[in-house]
């Protein structure tokens, strides 16, 4: 059997910050393969490494121990000039999309193409045949003011392919938007990864993301590699772990420990209840709530003066979202 080699391997990498006199270990000997054509999600809470890890990828952070290679290359052994030739196939989105707010969208797209040296003519071309794939071929003649979150993220989408990459890097792309924009946002990188075979690595912190679009995922917490494999493999794990979603009626229990109380955590990271959706609050627990509810849900709208509306519509919110929960986790395993 021939062994295909994986089109990024990261080897044993670390990095560690100095901060004046003190020292922040970000990344501790995370080892992963991800193959070519793979839509692979990397996820983790808030400051668990995971934006640092994407960005050894291509060596914007150098890691203090360990290598990346991509495609069988070390890039520890390239020089500068070497590297800046590799980043033109290895392109990046991300959750600020970037955009420059004095171009409009086409010459926003022919942006790095112009960088590359490629003619007027041929890039302007270019420019609107991926403004067709992301559906903004109207919107050549604005400016990123003029667009919404979602449409300033198909352009820098737009703009991540004009330099045919062969991996795709996208580091929280939808974290800013709301839960419908995610969605379409997520469908048209799946349609591109299908349509192209572009490598695609996200960055996130919802589980519900990797649910939608990834065929595998890895898990990163306090800097260290959690649990990877398969979504399904991953999602069956934590079910054997005694992750049921809790009874319906009865007090939410405390969350089970590393690595599948970070799976839980992430999963009610957002809510999606009728006092609005994708907010995340600080981690808290209410009477009868969850980590990450929002705090909005927990309020007590004068409860008592209006019947008790407000803390029946907070029951059932956790009573869905643990419900939701379960789902999740069956119908992958």
């Amino acid at each position: 059997m021939i062994k295909v080699e994986p089109m990024i391997r990261i080897a044993g990498v670390s990095k560690t910050f100095s901060v004046k006199d003190n020292k922040v270990e970000a990344l501790k000997n995370v080892s992963l393969d991800i193959a070519k054509g793979d839509i692979y999600g990397i996820i983790g809470m808030s400051g668990a490494g995971k934006s640092t890890l994407v960005r050894c990828l291509n060596f914007l952070e150098r890691p203090t121990e360990g290598t990346v290679y991509v495609e069988g290359q070390d890039l520890s052994t390239l020089d500068a000039k070497q590297l800046r030739q590799l980043r033109k196939h290895v392109a990046m989105i991300f959750q600020n999309f970037n955009l420059l707010m004095q171009r409009t969208v086409l010459d926003n797209v022919c942006f790095p193409m112009e960088i590359a040296g490629v003619d007027k003519k041929t890039a302007r071309e270019k420019a609107r045949e991926f403004l067709k794939v992301v559906e903004l071929s109207d919107k050549e003649k604005a400016y990123p003011a003029q667009l919404s979150g979602g449409q300033k993220q198909r352009v820098a989408i737009a703009r991540a392919l004009a330099m045919n990459p062969t991996i795709l890097l996208c580091d929280e792309a939808t974290s800013a938007l709301d839960p419908t924009t995610t969605k379409s946002i997520l469908a048209l990188l799946k349609d591109i990864n299908e349509k192209y075979g572009i490598t695609i690595v996200i960055i996130t912190h919802s589980m519900e993301v990797v649910q939608e679009i990834c065929t595998h995922v890895a898990i990163i917490d306090a800097g260290e590699l959690a649990e990877n494999g398969t979504v399904a493999d991953v999602f069956a794990s934590c079910k054997e772990a005694g992750i049921s979603g809790g009874s319906e009626g009865g007090d939410y229990e405390e969350p089970p420990l590393h690595p599948h109380r970070i799976y839980e955590e992430l999963f009610f990271r957002t809510c999606d209840c009728e006092h609005g959706s994708g907010m995340q609050g600080e981690r808290q627990y209410s009477d009868g709530g969850y980590p990450g509810h929002r705090r909005n849900c927990n309020r007590s709208d004068d409860s008592a003066a209006s019947g008790g509306k407000s803390d029946r519509r907070q029951d059932d919110c956790v009573s869905e979202r643990k419900k939701s929960y379960s789902r999740g986790v069956e119908g992958l395993c």
